[in-house]
């Protein structure tokens, strides 16, 4: 059965992820002309929001392991990353439990 911990860990992941989509420009405007899916290397998928805003945010996730928490150049190697990106989320965060098989990471354009 699973801890008391574990349902409190991810009940502060789910309020962390519905806090950027409720805050964050890039996740208001949810039409299928803001983002764009790609699948990477190692069953990575990536999703770039805010396509029209300008305010981007990408969001890795893995389902079959954990993601380490690179660089976004290093997570798409081939993609030319224009502006700064910095970490905002990562599933590998203390407060959301062990790491696990899965990760999500979101960056955020600055």
């Amino acid at each position: 059965e699973v801890s008391e911990s574990d349902h409190s860990a991810t009940l502060r992941l789910y309020r962390a992820l519905l806090g950027l989509r409720k805050t964050h420009l890039a996740w208001q405007d949810r039409s299928r002309e803001n983002w764009t899916i790609e699948e990477l290397p190692n069953d990575v998928i990536v999703i770039q929001y805010g396509l029209k805003s300008g305010r981007e945010l990408l969001v890795f996730v893995s389902l079959k392991h954990a993601l380490a928490e690179r660089d976004v150049n290093e997570l798409m190697p081939n993609w030319q990353a224009t502006g700064q990106w910095s970490l905002v989320l990562s599933t590998n965060e203390e407060r959301f439990g062990p790491p696990g098989d899965a990760a999500v990471l979101v960056f955020e354009k600055s």
